[in-house]
């Protein structure tokens, strides 16, 4: 009966040894593992430039284009622009504004979620346009050369920075509407329909919403404005062009209005409307 227990506790003793040794190498194991996966994580592709890369932030006219090695002359009484911020290109294609994320990572460019106005443009600017979306959605190589040189398999642009422009004073202005923003849609204003506003410095906003005229007072703030109830003529307008211009102005010049004055151009934007202006 003493050997039968002698023989069981030593018995215990090797298990109870062995699952100590069992778990000490699993935890060894899984700390081994989780620094080995550590490495080779695939890094974030967020959008905007990688570190390293010179920059291409800010603005660019370009200069020249090239189609097949050929020269490429701009639409007559276009000019070509793009726009770099952190995560954003604007591209001005001398139609409508196309717009999308970027990534820019060993000397290659690449656009995602292009996009833009819907204004009808005829002729050499329409086909100038369709072929500049065409060339954008591409891989682009890009040179840093006295500006820039963006090259895709058919097409080159050569880049000049732009000059900079001050922004303009918001008061004492009139600003002159050229674009309505639904959303993530941003329209042109429809042909014939001219509208304006005007900041003075008294606190009043004079406004032309194409249809009537009138106006109503405004308090300046850092990013926003406080617009009073606008007073305006009763004329009934019945082209539809004007009633949609009419209506913008209305929903959005009421109570707190966001806004921006970059260069030339001012937007006023409430939720997801908003309206776009340039110096008249």
């Amino acid at each position: 009966m003493s050997r039968l227990t002698v023989l069981l506790v030593g018995l215990l003793l090797v298990v109870t040894g062995c699952g100590t040794e069992n778990d000490s190498e699993g935890v060894d194991q899984s700390s081994d593992q989780s620094a080995s996966q550590t490495p080779s994580q695939t890094p974030s592709q967020t959008p905007g430039q990688s570190s390293g890369e010179s920059s291409l932030s800010g603005s660019w006219v370009v200069t020249a284009m090239e189609q097949d090695g050929q020269p490429r002359d701009l639409a007559p009484g276009t000019t070509v622009t793009f726009e770099f911020t952190d995560e954003r290109v604007t591209v001005a294609t001398g139609c409508n504004g196309l717009f999308g994320t970027y990534r820019y990572a060993d000397g290659t460019l690449r656009i995602y979620g292009l996009g833009g106005t819907m204004m009808g443009c005829g002729g050499p600017r329409m086909e100038q346009e369709a072929w500049l979306s065409e060339q954008l959605v591409k891989s682009i190589k890009v040179e840093p050369e006295d500006g820039l040189r963006l090259t895709t398999d058919e097409a080159a642009f050569v880049l000049e920075e732009a000059p900079k422009v001050e922004d303009t004073t918001l008061a004492g202005t009139t600003w002159k509407l050229d674009s309505l923003i639904d959303g993530q849609t941003v329209s042109s204003v429809p042909q014939g329909t001219t509208a304006s506003l005007t900041l003075t410095s008294d606190g009043t906003l004079q406004v032309d919403t194409g249809c009537n005229t009138g106006g109503g007072s405004v308090k300046v703030g850092t990013a926003t404005l406080r617009v009073g109830p606008l007073m305006t003529t009763k004329m009934a307008c019945v082209d539809p062009a004007r009633q949609q211009v009419e209506a913008a102005f209305t929903k959005v010049l009421n109570g707190t209005v966001g806004y921006t004055v970059e260069a030339d151009r001012l937007t006023l934007t409430k939720g997801d409307s908003g309206l776009g202006f340039t110096v008249k």
